[in-house]
């Protein structure tokens, strides 16, 4: 990796961690400052993950994503923040979409989104922090593949439905810190 490349990874790696943990300590911080922490770190991973360098792994091992922390006692946490109404696919490629220009609205969980990023950037940095053989590249490669085939769809999802629930914050003067 050139230069540039490794800091962005070093980038990447302090703002996952930083999420990770604040999803470990969620209760310690409390609803409303777990959330609003989570809408300034979730665009930081976006905006470093788009940029992650493209680079071979250098084995043919993958972390294994482990099952996510209790999902019911999350959502429980969440409470009415969990749960959203959102288009499932925006442009319509997937074959969802009823008919031209009708798109299928589904229920979607802030706790799955922000269980699976959380899940999606902890294993490879487990891997890399316990020097179980993984090399960076590994985790680069994970954490690349991850956001652009899963994770990414979570991050997204998850700021659009936090940037919501700050606009009803701020109408409702709860302000979002």
């Amino acid at each position: 990796m050139n230069r540039e490349s490794v800091e962005v990874v070093n980038k990447f790696i302090e703002t996952a961690r930083e999420y990770i943990e604040l999803v470990d300590r969620h209760e310690e911080l409390g609803k409303e400052k777990f959330l609003n922490e989570c809408l300034k770190t979730l665009p930081l991973i976006f905006h470093y993950a788009v940029q992650l360098p493209i680079v071979e792994p250098d084995t043919t091992e993958i972390s294994e994503r482990e099952p996510d922390s209790d999902y019911k006692a999350f959502a429980d946490f969440l409470g009415e923040d969990d749960g959203s109404n959102q288009v499932w696919d925006p442009v319509g490629d997937d074959g969802v979409t009823k008919e031209e220009g009708e798109w299928e609205v589904i229920y979607h969980s802030l706790a799955d989104d922000l269980l699976d990023i959380y899940s999606d950037l902890k294993n490879p940095m487990m891997a890399i922090d316990h020097r179980s053989g993984a090399q960076m590249n590994d985790a680069v490669w994970e954490w690349k593949f991850g956001f652009q085939n899963h994770y990414g769809y979570h991050l997204a999802s998850a700021i659009k439905a936090l940037y919501w629930r700050m606009r009803y914050w701020s109408d409702s003067s709860e302000g979002t810190g």
